[in-house]
Parts: structure tokens; sequence; C-alpha cells
């Protein structure tokens, strides 16, 4: 994932990334496995992904529309800037491994470092 861009807005950080996912069975494939490491968060699953820790939350969603490849957005909101650091560096982890499963597996276009194009096939 490219830099997330960071912002203060009273009283809380804003981080917010973009990915390509390819195929909407990326993007729940990649869902299935954030749900998996941030099990003992509470948890909403509606239009999405959305983690509670302490001091914040992080979404993950899809933007609407037909678009191919398909952009999935991550924000997160924190009161803490240290805080939101190590779920923006957790969640990247997790994207890496993710990235790391997907080539192995023949569902990665190596032409491009973490665009998923062939998921699901």
């Amino acid at each position: 994932m490219k830099e997330m861009t960071i912002a203060f807005e009273a009283p809380y950080y804003r981080f917010v990334g973009h990915e390509n996912m390819g195929k909407i069975e990326c993007y729940n494939h990649f869902l299935n496995w954030m749900k998996g490491e941030f099990d003992l968060y509470l948890q909403e699953n509606y239009e999405g992904l959305k983690i509670y820790f302490p001091n914040g939350w992080f979404t993950i969603n899809k933007d609407v529309g037909d678009k191919k490849p398909i952009q999935v957005e991550i924000e997160i909101k924190t009161k803490s800037l240290k805080d939101g650091k190590k779920i923006e560096s957790h969640i990247k982890s997790v994207l890496e491994r993710f990235v790391k499963y997907a080539r192995t597996t023949g569902h990665l276009d190596d032409s491009s470092t973490y665009t998923l194009l062939k998921c699901g096939e």
C-alpha cells in the first residue's frame, strides 16, 4: 500500500489509504484475513468492515461503482497518533502477507506490487 495520508480533524487523527484489489473475490478474501487478524476486537461487518481498537477504529470499504479493478479505501480514526501509526503498520503487515499468499497461489499479477488482478480465478 502506498503511504497513507494523515490529517488531524479534532478530536481524531485520520489516516487514509487506497489499494487495488482486482476482483470482488480478492476484496472478500482480504476482509476475511483482516477479520481473523483482529478477531479479539469488536467488529461490524455491514457494507465493508469496521474494527474498533482502544482510542479509535478503522474501516475497510470498497469504492462504490463498477470500476475495475476494485478500489479499496482503508481509513483509520484515532485519538492518538502513536496508536494510529501502530495500527497502520499492522494493517500493512497483513496486506503484505496477503500479497505474498496471493503470489504463491498464482492470483497476483507480478507486474504490479500490490494490485491483485487475478484473485478468485
